[in-house]
């Protein structure tokens, strides 16, 4: 045999070497696969969480929307009960000069209170952006 073919010549030693070499590179990219993968899988399980997140405030932004609405309706509704029954001489408060008017304040106050309390915490950001109210606290929850 020529020496330049002998060059050629694979030992069993030289292919044992290659084959771990390739094996150690090969699981040095399987690690750093399983890295990347276990980071973006936890990014996404974050994003997940807070699109959950999200999902469930605007849920329940909704139902205590709703909540505060029946309860303002009810509480303008009664009120109005009120000044009918008054009006039509059904009720009778002559001997209680002051309950009528102080019921009636109060009720007034109520409202206008719960309607700047629903404002400030369900339309924070909407609030902010105009400048409304902007010198009574928003309440924090």
């Amino acid at each position: 045999m020529s020496d330049s073919h002998r060059e050629n010549i694979i030992t069993v030693d030289d292919a044992i070497r290659d084959v771990d070499e390739n094996q150690i590179r090969s699981k040095e990219l399987e690690y750093t696969y399983d890295d990347h993968f276990q980071k973006l899988q936890i990014g996404g399980e974050k994003d997940y969480a807070k699109l959950q997140g999200l999902k469930d405030h605007f849920r329940h932004k909704k139902n205590w929307s709703w909540f505060l609405m029946a309860l303002m309706a009810f509480m303008v509704g009664f009120q109005s009960f009120l000044i009918y029954m008054v009006g039509a001489k059904h009720w009778d408060f002559t001997g209680y000069d002051w309950l009528l008017p102080t019921l009636m304040v109060q009720y007034l106050v109520q409202i206008v209170g719960l309607a700047v309390f629903v404002v400030r915490s369900l339309f924070r950001n909407f609030v902010a952006c105009l400048g409304i109210l902007s010198e009574f606290p928003a309440p924090t929850f």
